[in-house]
C-alpha cells in the first residue's frame, strides 16, 4: 500500500506514468484535430503554431512538448489519417475477391473516409498533383500514399492478367485513378459538400470502370454492379 507520510501522497511511479503518458495522448489528440483546423484553412506555410495552440485551448509550450515544431506536427497529421485511411481501405469483406470489385471498395472506402474528414482533405487540396510523390510536403504523407498506391497497382496488374482492366502500366493507371480522384473531391469541396457523399463515391466509382475496363465490357460491368445511370 502507498504511504502517505508528511501528508504527500505516495503514488506508484508505473501509475504515476499511465496517468502522464494517458495525459499527454490526450493532449496530443486535441493538439492533432486543431492542427488539422488550421492547416486545412491556411496551409503549410502560413499556418502558425500560436494558432494550433488557440484552437486547442492549450500554451504554445504544450505544444512545443509534444512536437518539435510545424513539420513534426504537419507530419502527425497526415500520419494518423493515413494510418486510418489504410485501414479503412484494407477493412473490405473478404468476399470482394474480384480485382475490379476490391478497387472499387477500395474507392468506397477512401472517398467516404475524406469526405467524413472534410478539414483533412482541406489539408489535401494544398498539394498541386496527389500522384505525384515529389510533391508532397509531409514524409508521412509520401510513405502512406506509396503504401496505398502499391495495393492499387498490384490490383490492376492482377485485373490486367485476368482481363478485366485495358493492358496498361498499373503504376502509370494508379496515378491516373489518383488524379481522377483529386479533381472530383475537390469539386465536392468546392461546391460546398451539396452532393451526398454516397453519390459521390458512385461516381467515382462509375469513372474508375469507364476509364479501365474494355470498351466493349463497360455497360456489362456497369450493369451487374448497379452503376449505370437510368
Amino acid at each position: 500500500m502507498a504511504s502517505n507520510r508528511g501528508g504527500v501522497s505516495a503514488v506508484p511511479v508505473s501509475n504515476r506514468a499511465r496517468l502522464r503518458r494517458a495525459r499527454e495522448e490526450l493532449y496530443r489528440g486535441i493538439i492533432l484535430d486543431a492542427a488539422e483546423s488550421i492547416f486545412a484553412e491556411h496551409g503549410f506555410g502560413a499556418a502558425k503554431m500560436q494558432d494550433v495552440a488557440t484552437v486547442a485551448k492549450v500554451s504554445t509550450s504544450t505544444v512545443y512538448g509534444l512536437f518539435e515544431g510545424k513539420e513534426a506536427l504537419f507530419d502527425a497529421v497526415h500520419a494518423r489519417r493515413g494510418l486510418e485511411l489504410l485501414a479503412a481501405i484494407r477493412d473490405q469483406p473478404s468476399a470482394l475477391s474480384e480485382p475490379l470489385d476490391r478497387l472499387l471498395g477500395g474507392v468506397a472506402a477512401y472517398a467516404g473516409y475524406l469526405m467524413e474528414h472534410p478539414d483533412y482533405l482541406r489539408m489535401l487540396s494544398h498539394v498541386n498533383a496527389w500522384a505525384d510523390l515529389r510533391l508532397l510536403e509531409s514524409q508521412g504523407q509520401v510513405d502512406t500514399s506509396q503504401r496505398g498506391m502499391t495495393l492499387v497497382s498490384r490490383a490492376f496488374a492482377r485485373g490486367i492478367a485476368e482481363g478485366v482492366f485495358v493492358a496498361e502500366d498499373p503504376e502509370l493507371m494508379t496515378r491516373l485513378m489518383h488524379a481522377a480522384h483529386q479533381v472530383r473531391l475537390l469539386d465536392w469541396l468546392a461546391q460546398g459538400m451539396r452532393v451526398p457523399p454516397a453519390e459521390v463515391v458512385r461516381r467515382l466509382q462509375r469513372e474508375l470502370v469507364c476509364m479501365f475496363c474494355p470498351p466493349d465490357r463497360i455497360v456489362a460491368l456497369l450493369t451487374a454492379r448497379a452503376l449505370l445511370d437510368p
